[in-house]
């Protein structure tokens, strides 16, 4: 008997209110319509494999008058559901009850052997990604998987662990069905490596693969693999070592700088007696010379600004001559008041002008002066070794 045929004769009981069931009075019009209702919910459940659905519709539907096709129904959803235990309370149930054919009976019977030869049945689980030299616990007792991840297990819960050299432990919860195959992905992560380079040099780093891991002395996470490390302090030669570390490893590295070597320059050692010459010096402009160019250069600035300003007052005087006529001021041209401003002006920067070419001339003829003083002679010294020490004699001008 397929689901779907019961379902439909529920449906036609229901409605008929004609349904087999055990010493109960018949249900009501409304409780088979309700309880048809729920029969068609639960059919559409069993189409998309809701089975808890499909189980809580069925009891809802059996507080609305005892039947035995939804009994059936019941033990039905809890077997593709894979709770054997509750299928077999169900169709044992179902079997019993008064109106079931004795065929229906015998066909719930044999579902009921099936699933108990079924619960012993073994499962399996299949392992995928076993990393190299992996260990596989289940339940705590260590478990011996084929060459395709393969672990044959009793139905029921399992816990699995896979521990492999280098990588982080790994595990997880499964339920297995009787004779059903779990398949799981061993998603253990690799370990990092760590690395310790030991120096006595205060202040040494620590660099890997060109970048600053940290300072010496102290521990540092890397990935597995080949790395260039370096080693570095102020003063000392730069240490470079290429390192191969495996994932999960502990490395020391013991660093020796060597010192960097500093070159020392002897001082000349001269005669103990010096003379030097009493010429005049030669070599470079005296102080007197360099002042003078420089005193010469201001003088002549300062006279360029006293012929500044006297352009300006020529200026200014030029615009009042163009607005006289006949020695008048033309009232056209510019008015009085402008012409007095104008002449004002011409004079105050006239006298700024003469200012300028006094003080300017005075720098000059101060240049001359300088440049006509003689050089400085150097000195002339002589060290004559005496006991206790040395005399030192200078003579020449300063």
């Amino acid at each position: 008997m397929n689901f779907t045929r019961c379902l439909v004769m529920l449906a036609a009981v229901a409605v008929l209110v004609i349904a087999r069931r055990t010493e109960a009075a018949p249900p009501s019009k409304e409780a088979a319509k309700a309880q048809a209702e729920l029969v068609v919910k639960a059919q559409a459940a069993f189409k998309e494999k809701r089975w808890d659905d499909v189980i809580a519709l069925m009891v809802e539907a059996m507080g609305h008058g005892p039947n035995p096709t939804i009994v059936y129904n019941i033990a039905r959803a809890n077997e593709e559901k894979g709770d054997a235990t509750a299928a077999i309370r169900f169709f044992e149930q179902y079997a019993a009850m008064k109106g079931v054919k004795p065929a229906e009976a015998a066909e719930a019977r044999g579902r009921v052997a099936a699933l108990r030869a079924k619960a012993t049945q073994a499962g399996q689980i299949v392992l995928r990604d076993l990393p190299p030299q992996a260990v596989v616990k289940v339940g705590g007792a260590v478990a011996s998987p084929d060459g395709r991840g393969t672990l044959r297990v009793g139905p029921g819960n399992h816990l699995v662990t896979v521990t492999a050299p280098g990588r982080e432990p790994w595990e997880s919860k499964v339920t297995v069905t009787p004779g059903g195959t779990i398949e799981l992905t061993v998603g253990s992560r690799e370990l990092p490596a760590k690395i310790k380079v030991t120096c006595s040099v205060a202040g040494a780093k620590v660099s890997i693969d060109g970048h600053l891991g940290g300072s010496a002395n102290q521990t540092l996470v890397l990935t597995a693999g080949r790395h260039e490390v370096s080693v570095s302090a102020p003063g000392h030669k730069t240490l470079v070592r290429t390192v191969s570390v495996a994932a999960g490893a502990d490395l020391t590295l013991p660093a020796d700088l060597e010192p960097i070597a500093v070159a020392v320059i002897p001082t000349k050692r001269t005669d103990p007696t010096i003379v030097t010459s009493s010429e005049p010096e030669s070599r470079g402009m005296s102080a007197f010379t360099k002042a003078g160019i420089g005193t010469l250069i201001s003088g002549l600035v300062v006279v360029g600004v006293g012929g500044a300003f006297t352009g300006l007052a020529a200026k200014e005087r030029s615009a009042v001559e163009d607005a006289a006529v006949d020695g008048k001021i033309d009232p056209s041209r510019m008015t009085m008041v402008e012409a007095s401003e104008r002449e004002a002006k011409a004079n105050n920067f006239s006298d700024v002008a003469i200012v300028g070419y006094a003080l300017g001339g005075a720098l000059v003829v101060t240049s001359i002066i300088l440049f006509s003083l003689p050089n400085p002679t150097a000195v002339s010294a002589t060290v004559e070794p005496f006991p206790g020490g040395a005399l030192l004699t200078a003579s020449g001008r300063f």
